[in-house]
């Protein structure tokens, strides 16, 4: 069966928004490339610019290879007072961000220049899209609609472009962090969208009945943490979200009855091995934006029943 597009692109309210900008590190997190300039009163040594190398490390006399990649400035100036209190009575050492070579976004899809973004403090999503040539012109401004941004492998919150752009309604101007994705889809191009533990999650342009498998493929098929047991289909109906459950192990032994032909907007999310259950969050109160977060819970529902995106509205088929 040929996959449909669904009625009607949803979105989600500012307050959704606020609670994706929460999931923001207070302090910037140190990254390979970044540089550190390093001052130790008393020992000329210790003093000076480490770049930080691509495992996330930087070398200090005395230390050897420092981790500092994931922590703050203030935690890394922490820790090396720490370790170097071994040697110093009360070191007196000072670490800043010389250069945020590793603060950078990727944007994608309908822009002039797609690619990776750097900018030297954490940037909004109209300066990502200024960068990149999101901005639009009279010939473009019905192919510009909507914009997904992805932080991680687990949330993606959609918002309406000309809102944003022609609305002027900067509560949509999120404040990005490090390795968000920004997705502009052409407005006539359906998609889907591949999250969690898959070697290449992210959005997958949609092809004729393109199916559940099809869908995983094009991501590079589960990683080395990915369940097979529980694969969520996640489609957006008017009166809501509907999720179906897979079963992948079911596949390989020959029941492909849930193999379904995917529909525009359709997420699928593989989790995480020996976590047993997980739990999703899409509303939709506005028709300004749609947030999703799906989050991974420590307790066991290997149990839970199937619900199927609507009777007949999954396709029910295989390619």
């Amino acid at each position: 069966m040929k996959a449909e597009k669904p009625g009607k692109v949803t979105y989600s309210e500012a307050s959704l928004i606020e609670a994706f900008e929460q999931d923001l590190p207070s302090d910037y997190l140190i990254g390979p490339g970044d540089e550190l300039s390093i001052e130790m009163w008393g020992d000329e040594r210790l003093s000076g610019l480490q770049v930080v190398d691509p495992f996330g490390n930087i070398s200090i006399p005395l230390l050897g290879d420092v981790q500092v990649s994931g922590k703050s400035r203030a935690r890394v100036q922490a820790d090396l007072r720490e370790a170097l209190s071994k040697n110093y009575a009360d070191p007196l050492l000072h670490v800043r961000v010389a250069a945020y070579n590793n603060n950078r976004v990727f944007v994608l899809g309908q822009v002039n220049s797609p690619g990776i973004v750097s900018f030297t403090a954490r940037p909004t999503l109209l300066e990502a899209l200024a960068v990149a040539g999101a901005m639009p012109s009279n010939e473009r401004i019905n192919s510009l609609q909507r914009c997904a941004v992805m932080r991680g492998k687990d949330k993606i919150i959609w918002l309406d472009l000309n809102e944003l752009l022609l609305g002027g309604n900067l509560s949509l101007n999120l404040t990005l962090a490090n390795n968000d994705v920004v997705f502009i889809p052409d407005a006539h191009e359906p998609y889907v969208y591949v999250m969690g533990q898959v070697n290449s999650p992210g959005a997958y342009r949609l092809t004729s009945n393109m199916s559940l498998l099809d869908a995983l493929m094009r991501a590079g098929g589960l990683s080395r943490d990915g369940k097979q047991r529980n694969i969520a289909v996640i489609r957006q109906h008017e009166d809501g979200p509907m999720v179906a459950k897979v079963n992948l192990k079911r596949f390989y032994r020959g029941d492909i009855d849930k193999n379904f032909v995917l529909e525009d907007g359709d997420i699928i999310y593989v989790r995480t091995k020996n976590i047993a259950r997980f739990e999703y969050l899409m509303r939709s109160i506005t028709p300004f934006t749609s947030l999703l977060v799906i989050n991974e819970a420590l307790s066991s529902d290997d149990t839970a029943t199937t619900t199927t995106p609507a009777d007949g509205d999954a396709g029910g088929g295989t390619q």
